[in-house]
Order: C-alpha cells, then sequence, then structure tokens
C-alpha cells in the first residue's frame, strides 16, 4: 500500500514538473520574441521605460564607455560633489565606530563619488569652449 502511494505521488511529480517546463519554455521563447522585436531603455527602471531602436542602444554604450573630460560646465559639478563625499565620509569616520559597517558606509561614499561624477561627466550638456584645462 505504501509503494502504491509512493509510486502515486512520483508520478504526480513527474507531471508538475513536466508542466513547469512547458510553462518555463513557453516564457523563454514570449522573452526572445520581445527582445527580438524591441529594446528596453535600461535607464528608466521605475516603469517609464522607452522602446529604442539598437543604433541608439549602440550610442549610449559608445558614449557611457568613452572618456569624457573636464568643461567649463562639467569642472565645478565633479569638484562639489567630490567636496560634499568627502565631507560625508569625514563626517562617518567621526561619527561612527570603527567596523566592518563604517568600511562598508566609507566605500558606499566613493561609490557615490563615481556614479555621481560619472553621470555629470555623461549627461551635462557640452558647451562651445572645449575642455576645461585644469593644468
Amino acid at each position: 500500500m505504501v509503494w502504491l502511494l509512493v509510486g502515486i505521488l512520483l508520478g504526480v511529480a513527474v507531471v508538475f514538473i513536466g508542466w513547469a517546463i512547458r510553462d518555463y519554455r513557453r516564457m523563454i521563447q514570449k522573452s526572445d520574441k520581445n527582445r527580438e522585436e524591441r529594446q528596453w531603455d535600461e535607464d528608466d527602471l521605475g516603469g517609464n521605460s522607452k522602446v529604442t531602436s539598437a543604433e541608439d542602444e549602440r550610442t549610449k554604450i559608445r558614449d557611457r564607455f568613452s572618456f569624457h573630460p573636464a568643461t567649463a560646465a562639467t569642472g565645478p559639478k565633479h569638484d562639489e560633489v567630490r567636496k560634499q563625499c568627502q565631507e560625508l565620509a569625514l563626517w562617518l569616520i567621526a561619527n561612527v565606530p570603527p567596523s566592518r559597517e563604517r568600511s562598508l558606509a566609507l566605500t558606499a561614499a566613493q561609490e557615490v563619488m563615481m556614479w555621481s561624477n560619472a553621470a555629470v561627466a555623461i549627461y551635462t550638456e557640452p558647451e562651445p569652449d572645449g575642455p576645461l584645462d585644469r593644468a
């Protein structure tokens, strides 16, 4: 009797696994089809995604991975970001006990500075006077 129950349970489990695999394959096929039809702009993760062409995506990738020298418009912004992040880091050292968590907070402050400066460099409209000579 026990073996009969075990056999029935295994049979039901196999059926459910088969259904799950079938549904997973359908989901992957739909995903592949959608990916081929359009590409989503990953900049807007808050539900405001827009459909963009593959060439637009290539342009964004080239822009993100290009060197962006400081200009008259971006130089002061970079300086302010660094100043604010440095103040935060000094505050953390003065007010948070030495710990793994403080180290992580300092690392996060560095990441804030890095990503903020990247956004300033990439998305600030260029000015006609060209790169800023900071030497």
